[in-house]
């Protein structure tokens, strides 16, 4: 892949890149603790977020918050091209006092109204050329611009989103995997085994299990255990401690959390650790 440009500081990582012959490795099914915005230009393929499927066409537009497991799904290895915007919105002073702006992103059901259909009118490319020629700057001025091109990015989300202006997810039919990932995020504070969902669902453990990682590349358990931990992590980071944190987000022991929590996260509970974005 080839970055066309890339700006990052704290709170805020940008990324523009092409690549000619994109591969499936590439593009992980993950979650992280940043809001994003997935500007899709050239390629074929789709946007997959916790089970729903939506159609990636020239400027689609594609919306995740902190959690939301989600992946590029590619087609074929048509050129690929596309911007992230991934951002911590309190670090960022000059819009932090709006959290109106997070409205899109936080006031929606997970894997639903992710994706934005755009009008000629709402064409962003003109924003994202403006992050892309921010990226040589010094620090201090591309951090005070980028942050006023936010601004702007998020201000014209905000107003489709208030026009309604979201596309209907592909898969209209779901599947065991995608009404799966639903039932866990429905109870993620609960204890699961995989013989009990296979209950739920009137499969074979094997079945379900199989279908689950072929769909989303990553196992039930994984899964699970990653979104407890992210959840119990949002808990500590709005002041909870971490043996209450670990209860509400469904940890049998504290033990079992703190395993978790270095594996996953990098630290103890008590750290804060700041990671780039996953792959895609």
């Amino acid at each position: 892949m080839d970055t066309i440009a890339e700006i990052t500081y704290k709170g805020f990582y940008y990324n523009h890149h092409h690549s000619s012959e994109p591969q499936n490795e590439s593009f992980i099914f993950h979650c992280h603790d940043l809001f994003e915005i997935y500007y899709f230009i050239s390629g074929d393929g789709d946007f997959e977020v916790e089970g729903n499927s939506f159609a990636l066409k020239e400027e689609s537009l594609i919306l995740l918050r902190q959690n939301e497991f989600h992946h590029f799904k590619l087609n074929s290895q048509e050129n690929y091209e596309r911007c992230t915007l991934h951002f911590k919105f309190e670090d960022l002073e000059s819009i932090a006092s709006n959290e109106a702006l997070l409205s899109p992103f936080i006031d929606r059901a997970l894997g639903e109204k992710n994706q934005f259909m755009l009008s000629k009118e709402d064409s962003l490319s003109d924003l994202f050329r403006r992050f892309d020629r921010c990226a040589s700057l010094p620090l201090e001025e591309k951090m005070m611009r980028t942050q006023f091109i936010l601004g702007e990015l998020l201000t014209v989300i905000l107003n489709m989103s208030r026009r309604n202006q979201f596309t209907e997810r592909a898969n209209q039919h779901e599947s065991i995997a995608s009404n799966l990932q639903k039932h866990i995020n429905f109870s993620i504070d609960s204890q699961f085994s995989l013989d009990d969902l296979a209950k739920k669902f009137f499969v074979s453990k094997y079945y379900l299990c199989h279908a689950f990682k072929k769909h989303t590349g990553v196992s039930i358990l994984e899964y699970i255990l990653k979104k407890k931990v992210l959840i119990a992590a949002q808990h500590i980071k709005n002041g909870t401690k971490a043996n209450k944190a670990a209860e509400l987000s469904g940890f049998g022991s504290y033990s079992a959390f703190l395993r978790a929590y270095k594996r996953i996260i990098g630290t103890n509970p008590t750290m804060r650790k700041t990671n780039r974005p996953d792959p895609e």
